[in-house]
């Protein structure tokens, strides 16, 4: 071979290595560069929001320590405890008994303290109004239910927020409302239907389930689990490496008696079919908050594989993200319990991937056998499922501060989760939505907007 055939052949060698390393370094890039532009996106998105200094007696609206709560079984002292997150259950998995309506507290606690709080109001992009509203409009500070708010509450709180300049300039699109109830629920009286419907009409407004037909501001955020995690956490409980230990097929942990009718037919043909069939546990618990046995009921998640949820007084029900957060597959028997719901959190396409669907009215209609199709999905489908919630649980949780900080209500040290959890979610969401307003962009809230009802 001739020196000009050998420089030629190895120029061409050279020309493919150089070809190969080019192609094999982009894919690494194609692959990489997703992750590294949403880790740099994460980061640039981490716009920073303010807290309106108000009295204590706007955010902390729990009843009075004297009070007797004995008579109503709704809630007790012990819900109170640590902030509002409630007394520790098991401390090593982060089980609290959190009250199912103590959204404010949970987001709160994180909010005071994240890094992503100014204490300019000029540097921030969304504005936090700190009022309980939702504990303040249903229990008095005697213990006793009510549907009506503090008198002259909402009154000094729209004064204040008139004298700032940061609400009248948006008429309020980039401030937040903290309601921990549900969009219907009964809005109280003394004002807070007033803040709710007319002064705050434009805030973005937390609720745990939201009317996908007539949304308007509210936006659904998860219900606040028993379950948080926190920096002494021995044992993660959504961990998909312990699948092989989940014991029970499916399990129903309720009670059959709803406010609405049809939701109660479908729990009483629900609960029925789960008696009657062997892979199927029924644990019956109260209408109650305060059931002495709930760490146990709340662990028989952990050991399950399908957990099922059918509707509770409205489709949305606490019990789905305790299961959620347990690592188990929930069995939902109405669509709205889950699906265009918590889009920031989880979005239609997740809600697919994660939970599994049963007609409720055709089990009520006894039309449906449901045991025999959840014994007939494959064992890949299961671990699909189960790895996809694992993947997805950090950022439906409200993540807990130490329990030495929750101590002192007014505690305010610096403290944040090593990951985005249900509250860096929440915020990126409204961030985004107010950005949209503002540029009169629709907000994409709710992912589809159903033109009835059906629950």
């Amino acid at each position: 071979m001739s020196s000009l055939s050998t420089l030629i052949l190895v120029y061409f060698y050279v020309i493919v290595l150089c070809g190969v390393l080019f192609i094999t370094h982009a894919n690494v890039d194609s692959e990489m560069t997703p992750l590294s532009s949403k880790l740099i996106q994460t980061h640039q998105v981490d716009k920073k929001f303010y807290i309106y200094p108000l009295d204590q007696k706007f955010w902390w609206r729990w009843p009075d320590p004297d009070a007797n709560c004995s008579h109503q079984g709704y809630l007790s002292h012990s819900h109170a405890l640590n902030s509002g997150m409630g007394n520790v259950l098991d401390l090593d998995s982060g089980m609290m008994n959190t009250w199912h309506d103590s959204m404010f507290n949970s987001i709160f606690n994180r909010l005071k303290r994240s890094k992503r709080r100014t204490y300019d109001p000029e540097e921030a992009s969304l504005f936090v109004i700190p009022y309980d509203l939702g504990l303040d409009g249903y229990i008095a500070p005697n213990c006793r239910l009510r549907k009506r708010c503090s008198t002259n509450y909402v009154e000094e709180l729209k004064s204040y927020l008139l004298g700032q300049k940061y609400f009248p300039r948006t008429n309020g699109t980039d401030h937040v409302v903290l309601w921990s109830l549900g969009m219907y629920h009964p809005w109280p009286r003394n004002g807070g239907n007033d803040i709710l419907a007319k002064f705050c009409k434009h805030c973005a407004t937390t609720c745990y389930w939201m009317d996908p037909v007539t949304p308007m501001n509210f936006m659904s955020v998860p219900f606040p689990s028993s379950y948080h995690w926190w920096d002494g956490i021995k044992t993660i409980p959504w961990d998909d490496s312990t699948a092989s230990e989940r014991t029970i097929p499916a399990l129903y942990i309720g009670a059959t008696q709803t406010l609405n009718p049809d939701h109660t037919k479908i729990r009483r043909a629900m609960a029925a079919q789960c008696q009657a069939h062997a892979n199927c546990t029924w644990l019956q618990i109260s209408h109650s908050s305060m059931d002495n046995s709930l760490k146990d009921f709340i662990s028989s998640y952990r050991r399950s594989v399908f957990c099922l949820c059918p509707p509770g007084d409205d489709p949305a029900r606490k019990a789905l993200f305790d299961i959620l957060l347990s690592g188990c597959i929930p069995v939902i028997f109405h669509v709205s319990s889950l699906f265009n719901q918590y889009l920031w959190h989880i979005g239609e396409k997740l809600a697919r991937e994660i939970s599994v669907n049963i007609p409720g009215r055709q089990v009520s209609a006894r039309k449906l056998q449901f045991m025999d199709f959840l014994l007939n999905i494959s064992p890949e489908t299961i671990r699909r499922k189960q790895r996809a919630i694992a993947e997805l649980a950090p950022r439906l949780q409200y993540s807990m501060p130490p329990l030495h900080m929750l101590s002192n209500i007014s505690d305010e040290t610096p403290w944040d989760p090593p990951f985005r959890d249900a509250v860096d979610v929440m915020l990126d969401g409204m961030v985004d939505r107010a950005e949209k307003l503002a540029r009169n962009e629709s907000t994409g809230y709710p992912e589809i907007q159903l033109g009835h009802r059906e629950w």
